[in-house]
């Protein structure tokens, strides 16, 4: 009877620390939303999250493997904070941690062309990316690869070749088995769409991509196709269908913590406001959206948003402030390599000039 009960004994022992090495190994996902989380509590976070994924890279804790995925995580991040600067700048030093990882590498490379605006180089670099995957028989990756000709096309203008990867990288997507796959398709295809002015199918596939990020649970693409459903509803003028959608994105990162989409959502209120010309409540959502960001973020949102601020001030004939952004905007979308940007403010200049009555400038 002693023996049986010790054997038991043993038995639940040995289970018990099984579960706990099992719960202990977190995965590098976990590890950089446990960053994230950390981070956000200090003065200054991009600092302190950026110091601390280098003491989780240099540490004998964690594999090879965890190390890599960390990496990944962390140019994902900036990506989708819109610090595209802040990524250029990591890709460069910590290429190194992916290096075994030729296909993952060139997949990195080609998204960092994209972000210096060298679209031919990107092109290219896809194509070799799709030669990789192709060779691997990874569908994920061929997918992948397919989705970055498709936006390299876009952005040089050629629609049909642009739509036609796209499609190429959604058939993919369903045989891979990527979970978000297929996701991400429609993300990509969703931007070309809106680009060719094809709203309404942009819109169609931004209501698929909502169901399919609810259905995953993936709460980043359901914030970010809410925010892009608002964004095409205000692009055709249904202001009220537009606040609908910012409002339910807002809830979604308020119950998600994804605090770096509340810089655009109230961007996109004041712009409904500023187009309804109900200036107050357009200064309402502009000032929640000074207080919703780190002041020593530059990302490329936070630029867009003071956009939108100047354009308030021009309406309120408050020049000599507009001026004092427009001047910081031309300056750091400059280092953002950012002609979209750039032309944007060329054009708020000439819109201030425009209401001070001095034509030739």
């Amino acid at each position: 009877m002693k023996s049986s009960l010790l054997i038991l004994t043993l038995i639940f022992s040995l289970i018990q620390n099984a579960l706990g090495q099992e719960k202990g190994v977190m995965s590098a996902e976990e590890i950089f939303t446990e960053i994230k989380l950390n981070s956000q509590q200090s003065k200054n976070p991009n600092k302190v999250l950026y110091d601390r994924f280098l003491n989780k890279i240099k540490s004998d804790t964690y594999s090879e493997q965890t190390k890599n995925e960390l990496a990944v995580c962390l140019f994902s991040h900036y990506i989708q904070c819109g610090s595209f600067l802040a990524f250029k700048t990591a890709f460069e030093k910590h290429t190194a941690l992916i290096e075994n990882k030729p296909i993952l590498k060139t997949y990195w490379k080609t998204i960092s062309l994209e972000f210096s605006e060298q679209y031919k180089a990107m092109f290219k670099n896809a194509e070799i990316l799709l030669r990789k995957s192709e060779k691997a028989g990874d569908n994920q990756n061929i997918s992948d690869a397919y989705r970055l000709l498709a936006r390299s096309k876009m952005y040089l203008n050629e629609k049909d070749s642009s739509l036609f990867y796209a499609n190429l990288s959604l058939n993919f997507a369903k045989r891979s088995n990527s979970k978000k796959a297929v996701a991400n398709t429609f993300q990509d295809l969703s931007d070309i769409q809106a680009y060719f002015d094809m709203i309404g199918k942009s819109t169609s596939t931004l209501l698929k991509l909502n169901q399919e990020a609810e259905r995953i649970k993936d709460y980043y693409l359901l914030c970010w196709s809410t925010l892009m459903i608002a964004e095409r509803s205000f692009q055709v003028n249904s202001f009220n269908e537009a606040k609908t959608y910012y409002r339910k994105a807002l809830n979604i990162a308020e119950k998600n913590n994804l605090n770096t989409f509340k810089v655009r959502i109230f961007r996109g209120l004041a712009e409904i406001e500023l187009s309804t010309n109900k200036l107050d409540a357009a200064l309402v959502n502009i000032n929640q959206g000074y207080n919703s960001f780190y002041e020593g973020d530059k990302s490329i949102f936070y630029l867009d948003f003071k956009s939108t601020h100047v354009k308030y001030l021009i309406e309120i004939d408050s020049l000599a402030q507009a001026k004092i952004i427009l001047e910081d905007n031309l300056e750091d979308y400059s280092k953002y390599k950012s002609s979209n940007g750039l032309g944007k403010t060329h054009h708020l200049i000439g819109r201030m000039h425009f209401s001070q009555k001095k034509w030739e400038k």
